[in-house]
C-alpha cells in the first residue's frame, strides 16, 4: 500500500494562525495602554519611560505591519516573497529602533 500525500492547504489556517492573531491583539491593547499611560500622566514621563513608550510603539507597529505579512506569507507560501518581505521588515524595525535609541542616548 502506498501512503496518502495530504493536499498542501494555503490560506489561513485556524490551528497554526489563530494563536498569533490573538497574541498581536493582545500586544497591541497592552502596548496602547502603556503609551496612553505615558501621555495622560505627567510623573510618568521620565527618561526611563521615555524608553519604554518607545519600544511600546514600535513593538505596536511591528504588530501592526508584521501580522498582516505573516498572514500574507502563510497564504502565499512563496519562498522568496516571503524572504523578501521578511528581509525588509526586519531591516526597517532594526534601523528604526537604532535611531530612537540614539536619539535617546543623546538627550541623557
Amino acid at each position: 500500500m502506498t501512503a496518502k500525500k495530504r493536499p498542501e492547504v494555503s490560506g489561513f489556517r485556524p490551528e497554526y494562525d489563530t494563536f498569533p492573531l490573538v497574541l498581536a491583539i493582545l500586544i497591541v491593547v497592552l502596548n496602547s495602554f502603556v503609551l496612553y499611560l505615558a501621555v495622560r500622566m505627567r510623573y510618568l514621563r521620565t527618561v526611563t519611560n521615555f524608553i519604554l513608550g518607545s519600544l511600546a510603539f514600535l513593538e505596536v507597529l511591528n504588530i501592526v505591519l508584521g501580522t498582516p505579512l505573516y498572514l500574507a506569507c502563510s497564504a502565499i507560501r512563496n519562498t522568496v516573497t516571503c524572504g523578501t518581505l521578511l528581509f525588509f521588515i526586519r531591516t526597517f524595525f532594526i534601523r528604526t529602533s537604532r535611531l530612537r535609541l540614539a536619539k535617546i542616548l543623546r538627550t541623557c
